[in-house]
């Protein structure tokens, strides 16, 4: 059935009157590091973005904590427009008051320093998230990259004990198959992926398959679908893209475990180019066997989602949860 302006214009107000969450957004990477990327998710309609702070490369207290210190920095200089945000309080009075919400999260467990106190400490500056090893093998337990595919360590666990403790999300995005299902048969919080795509739908080693989807969802948490074209195996994915990956989780598990990990890079080939190609043990193959610059999904491309959405029958309660209540709903039983 063709869609009227009317129909879209309703699309429009519910997405613009829905808290949307992006748990995905990587700060100093791909040639960017400043409040414009996050002014330019503001104007897309993104209430509330999740930057991450540290990386693989970024190894230690003291340049965790010049990145954590760049954020501030920046923020400053948008009084009215930005807000950092360390509760769901805080999220919510930035959304009434038209700010974009912002909260920190690391992209690494190598800042901890296989230190547990160090744990607390981040959380205490405003670190809200943390995934457990990105595509390589550190002291938590191996990333999605690894062969051997050894899983959680015993350190890992004490992270991840500590992690619930102090009220800090634990997420598995990537990290090794086996590392998150050990994952989240220890953790006693609600577990997410913030930024992956469906592995039944495309092989890359960084996708989630069926069996991590579920136990996500048991635990009561969310898997963040990503507008990386390399997940998907397209040079330049589209809205539709993304709806498939959206669709493929919500029919599997409910509309309750699907939201926004779009990790958007606004500058691909710097990112390739630096980031992965000269890094083969981190990055393989994917598994087209072409080693190449693909595009990443803007945060523009969600009222696109969301009308592709509600032509496929899902329903406003759906969209919100979609948009960014379902993320929100971890925020609330997680964070302390």
């Amino acid at each position: 059935m063709a869609r009227t302006n009317e129909d879209q214009d309703a699309l429009k107000k519910l997405y613009e009157d829905s808290l949307v969450w992006d748990d995905n957004l990587s700060w100093q990477v791909g040639g960017y590091g400043d409040a414009d990327h996050i002014l330019q998710y503001s104007r897309a309609g993104v209430d509330v973005i999740a930057l991450s702070v540290a990386f693989r490369d970024i190894e230690g207290i003291e340049k965790t904590f010049r990145a954590i210190a760049t954020v501030f920095a920046e923020v400053r200089k948008h009084p009215n427009e930005i807000k950092i945000c360390k509760s769901v309080n805080d999220i919510l009075l930035a959304k009434k008051e038209g700010k974009a919400a912002v909260f920190m999260t690391f992209q690494e467990t190598i800042p901890f320093e296989e230190n547990l106190d160090l744990i607390e400490l981040y959380y205490n500056v405003g670190i809200r998230q943390a995934l457990l090893a990105y595509n390589t093998r550190n002291s938590v337990g191996d990333g999605c990259a690894e062969t051997s595919d050894a899983g959680l360590s015993n350190f890992g666990r004490m992270v991840i004990g500590e992690m619930n403790r102090v009220g800090m999300i634990v997420d598995g995005a990537h990290s090794g198959y086996r590392t998150t299902l050990e994952a989240m048969e220890v953790s006693n919080a609600p577990f997410i992926f913030s930024h992956t795509n469906v592995h039944a739908l495309y092989s890359h080693y960084r996708n989630v398959r069926d069996d991590q989807i579920k136990l996500c969802s048991q635990t009561g948490g969310v898997i963040g679908i990503t507008g990386s074209g390399d997940y998907m195996g397209e040079v330049h994915p589209t809205s539709e893209s993304i709806f498939r990956h959206v669709d493929y989780v919500a029919q599997l598990v409910g509309g309750d475990h699907v939201g926004i990990g779009l990790d958007y890079v606004r500058n691909p080939k710097f990112f390739f180019e630096t980031g992965v190609f000269p890094f083969p043990h981190r990055w393989p193959m994917p598994p087209n066997g072409k080693r190449e610059i693909t595009d990443f999904m803007g945060p523009e491309c969600l009222l696109d989602v969301v009308t592709l959405m509600s032509q496929h029958g899902y329903s406003e309660t759906d969209i919100h949860g979609f948009l960014g209540e379902n993320f929100l709903r971890v925020a609330r039983r997680v964070w302390k």
